[in-house]
């Protein structure tokens, strides 16, 4: 069968759980190498030995992506395991909820490094080898939250705003240079980082977890949250050689519950 990411070369960040790990299996069935990145070195690992278990190339690093120089190391690093970078696929982040007057500083900051600051840095270093190699693939996994926001969330949608704003700029910067830049934004997913999500707001709102998550699921048309795995198909799809007529997008996987 014919392997769509044959010779590509992917950089995943948040690849040790959730939609980035579901996104490195993917993309080794499909030929490509893939570097991953993540704070979780037991996870990143595990992941590697199944996609080598399954003929897949793969290497990890593991890097704290608010540290500037731990996000270009990682690069290098991966970059000298495996080659120049065609595929980033900026997926790594996190939600501290809180009211915007009691939050720290720090508990801000963390979200908009993680967030926006770091797939501004990854960005940055791969585009160079992009250009001479005519084709690159930016894909920023954002939320529905990049274009509504929500009580408790302020720093959260601020980052994932800001990254369709870098989305958008760098796909007209490079649109003549072969690189795409697109944004993908889901709903609820069923991750880690969704179920913390759901155990801070049942804090803050003073409600069971059950209760919050009937609530999410009312909103939602389909009536269901996702799977991770579900996801997949659409980052794919972006990544690969027929997609190069979509840049500059930001595109809903939410089970209609955000419809512009």
């Amino acid at each position: 069968m014919l392997k769509t990411l044959e010779n590509r070369i992917a950089l995943i960040t948040g690849a040790s759980k959730g939609i980035g790990r579901a996104t490195a299996l993917e993309f080794a069935k499909q030929g490509a190498a893939v570097g991953l990145v993540a704070r979780s070195k037991d996870k990143l690992e595990e992941c590697v030995e199944e996609i080598t278990a399954m003929g897949g190339k793969a290497y990890y690093c593991k890097a704290d992506l608010c540290n500037r120089e731990e996000t270009l190391n990682s690069i290098r690093e991966i970059e000298n395991k495996l080659g120049p970078i065609n595929i980033l696929v900026n997926n790594a982040g996190n939600n501290i909820l809180g009211h915007f007057l009691e939050q720290s500083e720090e508990q801000w900051r963390n979200q908009i490094e993680l967030g926006l600051m770091a797939p501004y840095l990854l960005s940055r270093a791969v585009l160079p080898g992009m250009i001479k190699q005519k084709f690159g693939r930016i894909i920023n996994i954002a939320s529905i939250n990049a274009k509504k926001s929500g009580k408790f969330i302020s720093a959260y949608a601020t980052a994932k705003h800001g990254l369709i704003g870098l989305t958008r700029s760098l796909a007209i910067d490079f649109a003549a240079a072969g690189v795409t830049v697109n944004a993908i934004c889901p709903g609820w997913v069923e991750t880690p980082l969704t179920k913390s999500t759901l155990h801070q707001r049942s804090e803050l709102f003073g409600k069971s977890k059950e209760e919050i998550t009937k609530f999410a699921l009312a909103l939602i048309p389909q009536g269901e949250i996702m799977q991770a795995d579900e996801i997949v198909p659409l980052i794919l799809f972006i990544a690969q050689n027929g997609s190069h007529r979509i840049t500059g997008q930001a595109i809903n996987i939410c089970g209609g519950r955000v419809m512009h």
